[in-house]
């Protein structure tokens, strides 16, 4: 990370209180919960960390897939991850990428919780071995490898909405 990321990130953090993003989120999914209808989020990186605080702050959602997750947000604000992802709510779909952190990843600690909490039968997790954090929204999609993994978890995102 270049210098000058975390005083970046930490204004951002500044900018964008969370409390005020999980309200964001609380709406929309109000909204289309209201229509009767199925919502599952899509959270990238940091958005990751957004949707497991709106879990904890009991927003309805039906499943929830995490891109790369950067859940290690909460512990940069002072939070822990572990007790952040105890309050998940529903299925969850976890793609980590090769250079995220163990406990992201197929038989780490978020799997272990989500099935302690009796979603791990619907909930999938993936590794991408091959692939560096934030490779499905910045990965060069002419690399052969990076196309290939966009694609494959595009498709597990698709297969597991159907599957709710």
């Amino acid at each position: 990370m270049g210098d000058g990321f975390m005083a970046r990130i930490g204004q951002f953090f500044a900018n964008h209180p969370i409390d005020e993003v999980v309200e964001m989120v609380r709406d929309a999914s109000n909204k289309v919960r209201g229509e009767g209808k199925k919502l599952v989020t899509m959270g990238f990186c940091w958005g990751t960390w957004v949707q497991y605080r709106a879990m904890k702050g009991k927003v309805a959602m039906d499943g929830a897939i995490c891109l790369h997750p950067s859940i290690v947000a909460e512990d940069m604000q002072g939070g822990n991850h572990s007790t952040l992802i105890a309050e998940q709510n529903c299925p969850v779909m976890i793609a980590a990428a090769g250079n995220d952190l163990t406990w992201t990843k197929p038989g780490g600690e978020m799997e272990e919780n989500a099935a302690k909490l009796g979603y791990g039968e619907k909930s999938k997790f993936y590794e991408f071995a091959d692939m560096a954090h934030g490779w499905t929204v910045r990965g060069d999609i002419k690399d052969e490898k990076i196309a290939r993994d966009v694609d494959i978890v595009f498709n597990n995102a698709l297969d597991f909405i159907k599957s709710l």
